[in-house]
């Protein structure tokens, strides 16, 4: 197995090596050479100086760099695979620093470079404004120790070089100092590749890397890779296979974007649980802080660590296979609470217990009310349609959204079909539209192109009705008419004659309420938006039948399932409407009465 080597190493340590000797690095010809900016550089400093000034009892001990990548070469020496802007402007800062850090015993490490041999090794040791125009390096290391000149003529009073260097050079293992995540590849790893992964793919060193290289490193008193390590890896691998699974991850998070390792969900979910996150927060590696932390060179710490890993994830597991807290747990996550907080709840309580907590919890999420205790069944259907009764678009609109959302979930949950459930992976997948079943006057087209658009869809529905030729024929006109040769009256008439075709010509039998809207993609939704009911039925059961995801409402809404005696296919009635509101009603109080579902 290849292991590669991490730990947290202070500035300190990447004075000398081991051995005592002056450590060495080399930065070899594929890189681009050092280019950060003065502004860059003011910025480092800044936040080391606010480190600095921060009180000792701060929860924060050390300031920490961010990773530095290197390979032992064969003449002890480290090949800077990843972080060479950082080495070399600690570099320049321990050169303008170099008296007071004589003063304190210390002296900095050496950089040589591929591309500029000697002379650029020599230029760093005693970098010279005059020869800044030789190179583009040069330009940028004279810029840089420019910078850092001005930040101290800004910020000095006669103490503060001395403190930030004691600071940054600080080599006490319990005092407050600068650090760097130092990860040194295996020795058959390839520096190239890996530097090509690093900085042309653009893709960073995770936290979910860095922590499996700390429970992967072997401790001092460790000879050979051990048992512990290959359970790790292999107990690793298959909890990152079950998360790629989107089924599983789509319940827990709502981050559908490209693949990448989803352990860190799971770390990151262990350290906000524990409260860990309350310090570094602006820093991209404060999960891998935490764990360099707790783990510490110990073995017992590892395999502790390992064991709260498994158990989180096997918690996890337990909750997707039990359909009803995969709903509750879903549909909370979907309305973007945090899955740390949905652990707290389940700490100490059981499942029923869980549950229940969990209902009241989407009760005051769902209606922004605590669920009322120890109502009757009939008590609590008509404070559920009170609520329902009163919402309307587009002012409730976030409230329809997550009541329409808690609706598909609760038909799948009371269904007799005991393996229905609702698709969180496929809606989180999708963009969705609070959609109107029946158009409102408000959403008759304006423009012409929106004119003609509507005025085919309808035409594709008449034309299957042999006694509206006529009407057909008219469409047809208007059609190839010119934008001079129309007008908004030639288009208000033909407008209501087609709306009365499809018994749409009623504005008073139309609202805004709860029981005339579903969730529609925004694809669908804006492609036939505020078209008749009748051709909005055809584009969602065409959807439907060529095995796009539907939400199961809003399927039965244009197959009108919830209406037993509907009078027609192609018409959206008021009885329609009833029928769905009452379904909706019977849904979600059924869900908050069945404790035991």
């Amino acid at each position: 197995m290849q292991a590669h080597s991490i730990e947290l190493k202070s500035v300190s340590d990447l004075l000398v090596d081991e051995y005592g000797d002056e450590r060495r690095f080399w930065i070899p010809d594929y890189q681009r050479g050092y280019r950060w900016t003065p502004l860059q550089v003011t910025q480092l400093l800044d936040d080391v100086w606010e480190f600095v000034q921060r009180e000792a009892g701060s929860r924060q001990s050390f300031y920490c760099l961010q990773p530095v990548v290197i390979k032992r070469r064969s003449d002890m020496s480290y090949e800077v695979v990843d972080g060479q802007q950082r080495l070399v402007t600690i570099h320049i800062l321990l050169s303008y620093l170099a008296d007071i850090a004589s003063i304190l015993g210390k002296r900095s490490f050496k950089i040589a470079f591929a591309t500029r041999g000697s002379l650029g090794e020599g230029f760093l040791e005693h970098i010279d404004p005059n020869q800044a125009d030789d190179n583009v390096d040069f330009f940028h290391m004279a810029a840089a120790y420019k910078a850092i000149e001005t930040w101290f003529s800004q910020h000095d009073n006669g103490m503060q070089r001395l403190r930030l260097l004691q600071h940054l050079l600080n080599d006490d293992a319990t005092g407050r100092n600068v650090k760097v995540i130092w990860f040194e590849l295996h020795c058959s790893d390839n520096p190239i590749g890996a530097f090509t992964r690093l900085n042309i793919g653009k893709i960073p060193l995770t936290n979910s890397e860095l922590i499996r290289s700390l429970f992967l490193k072997r401790m001092d008193d460790d000879t050979d890779t051990t048992a512990f390590q290959l359970q790790v890896a292999h107990e690793w691998d298959q909890m990152e296979k079950a998360l790629q699974n989107d089924a599983f991850w789509c319940f827990l998070s709502n981050d559908v974007g490209p693949p990448k390792s989803r352990m860190e969900f799971v770390f990151d979910l262990l350290v906000r649980e524990s409260g860990g996150l309350a310090t570094r927060s602006h820093d991209p590696y404060r999960v891998f802080h935490t764990y360099a932390t707790r783990i510490n060179r110990s073995r017992t710490n590892q395999e502790s660590e390992w064991i709260k890993v498994k158990r989180t994830v096997m918690l996890l597991e337990e909750w997707h296979v039990d359909r009803t807290l995969y709903h509750l747990v879903g549909l909370l996550v979907a309305w973007d609470v945090a899955v740390p907080e949905l652990v707290a709840i389940a700490n100490g309580r059981k499942k029923r217990e869980f549950q229940k907590t969990l209902r009241a919890k989407v009760f005051k999420s769902a209606f922004g009310q605590d669920q009322p205790t120890d109502l009757a069944f009939d008590e609590r259907r008509e404070l559920v349609s009170g609520v329902l009764a009163d919402l309307e678009y587009p002012t409730d609109r976030a409230r329809i959204r997550a009541v329409l959302l808690l609706f598909n979930v609760a038909i799948h949950l009371e269904s007799a079909n005991g393996y229905s459930r609702f698709d969180f992976a496929a809606f989180k997948g999708g963009q969705w539209d609070i959609e109107h079943v029946r158009s409102v006057a408000r959403g008759r087209p304006v423009y012409r192109a929106d004119r003609r658009t509507w005025f085919r869809i309808c035409r594709e529905q008449l034309q299957k009705d042999e006694s509206e030729a006529e009407l057909c024929s008219q469409l047809d006109s208007y059609l190839t008419l010119s934008a001079d040769e129309t007008d908004d009256a030639d288009f208000e008439r033909l407008y209501k004659r087609v709306l009365k075709v499809f018994r749409e010509e009623d504005d008073e039998d139309v609202d805004d309420g709860i029981g005339n809207l579903v969730l529609l993609d925004q694809s669908t939704n804006r492609s036939y938006k505020n078209a008749v009911f009748a051709a909005k039925r055809q584009r969602v059961v065409a959807l439907d039948q060529s095995g796009g995801f539907v939400p199961l409402a809003t399927r039965n809404v244009f197959l009108k399932a919830y209406n037993p005696k509907p009078d027609t296919l192609l018409f959206w009635t008021r009885s329609d409407r009833d029928a769905y509101l009452c379904a909706m009603v019977d849904a979600i109080t059924h869900f908050f009465d069945n404790a035991d579902q």
